[in-house]
């Protein structure tokens, strides 16, 4: 992952952008909805806004979220409303708990299928 990183950005490893892929490793969902303050929170930018750098902390949350979707981390890119939430996309092949939480739920119907045959038995 880091020299992923590195080449998509010309040698540097910028925080947020680990921070940011680190976490959505650790999502299973396949669309993330998510408020652009708790974002902040999640890459170490709060303190950006603290100090009322919010600009910059914006300009690196979309950094860390370009290059996200240039490493298909997200299958599209991350759009946000008018309240500024922000709408992620995953790439279940790229996060694997997306894909584990798929598996188990294919597997939970199969189950609940075989089930159903059993009581029509």
């Amino acid at each position: 992952m880091h020299e992923d990183i590195k080449q998509v950005t010309g040698g540097r490893l910028p925080r947020a952008t680990l921070q940011l892929l680190n976490w959505l490793l650790t999502c299973d969902l396949l669309t993330v909805k998510i408020d652009e303050s708790r974002l902040f929170e999640k890459l170490g930018l709060s303190s950006y806004v603290e100090r009322r750098h919010t600009k910059e902390a914006e300009e690196k949350l979309q950094e860390a979220l370009s290059i996200a979707y240039t490493l298909n981390y997200l299958t599209e890119p991350a759009s946000q409303d008018g309240t500024g939430v922000y709408t992620l996309h995953l790439n279940s092949e790229r996060c694997s708990r997306v894909t584990a939480k798929v598996k188990r739920i294919e597997q939970a119907k199969e189950k609940a299928e075989e089930r159903r045959k059993k009581r029509k038995k």
